[in-house]
């Protein structure tokens, strides 16, 4: 079966889904909250790598409501009722709540996939079986002769898969689904499947004769629609060695004000050094999450809550403060603040609230803009203030006496697809500032957690 999802069923999953819990709504009028079990079933798996904890429902075929199944396991296999033989399947999968088994931390960005049950695919749900799905003029084996590569790859388990053509097939859905939209009714299926074949000839003419290992790189899409790519973050280590050193910010400002930015070099033989206000050599290893730096008998030890290729945020277990570690060469934000990013918009700040002590405080705010205010939400008060968004890209908040008699001014001073690392010029001090607001609530309980 393939037909046009009604957007009212799609917005009432995402209603389900729009908190960084396991659980669906019981409020939502659209998507069963009852989580359905039987001794009898068939297990699905949803991919890009394997999702875990992504939410999932069941749309029969002429119903408007999708019921919610349950989430992904570990492996992301979910199983699907027995006797569940026609009708779609649709994947949700949360920023700060699905966990891709190919990469650290949490996925950033919120987007859906979806499968026709029963018309040629295996039992997944992948950006192949979402093609196939939105589109009624291609089959499954259709979008595997305009890719050139082996349709059981395209309708299959293609991560586990040691077919010729599974680097390939791998690395064109993980660009795929950085294109997805947080429901499947918005996409475009004939600009994805054009994407996908751009993304097939490129590796096929610029990565397969080079010395590159495909498995270890991503192509992305940049904003003027060419291709690049950049390695793969499958583990804490392929962004820890760095042959440019890592630039590491406290978002603590007294931390910030002792050290400044310092610089950390990771070796792929187990040791490291740090220049900064303090200089000195180190060895380090790795375990999930966790990074542990020993010099002579003493260790300590970071948990990471976020990595991608470009940013990746971390909480020393001992100090608490939340920590940003770039690129050292990485060139500040080149791009300004922008009237259509912030008119209409809320946006979630974290930050560390604590002043002239190193002890941290994280701090969570959502601000709502119209075209002359703002609605500050924080610990359950709100307030509104004027801002302005100048020439020189610096947007500020006229807070004054609310706010240690001083206005609030941001710069963007990093950026990564899901978080802008900001500057708070006036205090010489840094945070974040997200979009997504599962993910920022994620980040930011993590980071509570952890200080706790």
């Amino acid at each position: 079966m393939k037909k046009t999802l009604l957007a009212l069923t799609i917005a009432g999953l995402l209603t389900a889904c729009g908190s960084s819990s396991n659980s669906s709504s019981s409020d939502d009028t659209n998507s069963s909250s009852t989580e359905t079990t039987t001794a009898s079933a068939t297990e699905y798996r949803v991919i890009d790598g394997y999702l875990s904890n992504a939410e999932v429902c069941y749309l029969a075929e002429g119903a408007t409501d999708c019921e919610v199944i349950g989430t992904t396991d570990d492996n992301g296999l979910i199983t699907i009722p027995d006797g569940t033989d026609s009708g779609q399947l649709i994947a949700t999968i949360i920023a700060g709540q699905t966990s891709d088994a190919d990469g650290v931390g949490y996925v950033g960005t919120t987007y859906q996939m979806i499968t026709d049950i029963g018309t040629g695919a295996d039992a997944v749900i992948t950006p192949y079986t979402t093609l196939d799905a939105l589109d009624d003029t291609k089959s499954i084996d259709d979008i595997a002769a305009d890719l050139g590569v082996s349709v059981d790859l395209v309708k299959g388990d293609y991560v586990s898969s040691t077919d010729e053509d599974q680097a390939s097939v791998a690395i064109i859905a993980k660009t795929l689904v950085t294109q997805l939209s947080e429901s499947v009714e918005e996409n475009n299926a004939s600009e994805l499947l054009t994407q996908a074949t751009e993304v097939k000839t490129y590796i096929d003419e610029e990565l397969v004769n080079s010395d590159i290992d495909l498995s270890e790189q991503n192509v992305v899409v940049l904003d003027d629609g060419s291709l690049s790519t950049e390695t793969a973050i499958t583990e804490l280590e392929d962004f820890l060695i760095n042959e440019n050193g890592l630039s590491v910010i406290s978002l603590n400002a007294e931390y910030y004000s002792q050290e400044g930015g310092s610089v950390a070099m990771f070796s792929e033989d187990g040791t490291g050094s740090f220049s900064g206000e303090d200089n000195f050599t180190f060895t380090y290893s790795t375990e999930g999450d966790f990074l542990t730096t020993s010099v002579d008998s003493d260790s300590a030890t970071d948990q990471f809550i976020y990595v991608n290729s470009t940013i990746a945020l971390s909480v020393p277990l001992a100090g608490k403060d939340l920590t940003v570690m770039v690129d050292s060469t990485l060139e500040t934000a080149t791009s300004l603040w922008d009237r259509d990013e912030i008119v209409g918009n809320t946006l979630y700040l974290i930050f560390d609230d604590s002043s002239g002590t190193t002890v941290a405080t994280p701090t969570y705010a959502a601000l709502t803009f119209s075209d002359e205010e703002v609605v500050i939400v924080e610990d359950g008060e709100t307030a509104t203030f004027e801002w302005s968004l100048d020439d020189d890209g610096f947007l500020t908040l006229y807070t004054g006496n609310d706010y240690g008699d001083r206005d609030v001014t941001f710069v963007k001073y990093l950026t990564d697809d899901n978080i802008v690392v900001y500057n708070d010029y006036y205090n010489e001090s840094f945070g974040l500032m997200l979009s997504d607001e599962n993910l920022a609530e994620a980040l930011f309980n993590e980071w509570s957690s952890i200080s706790e």
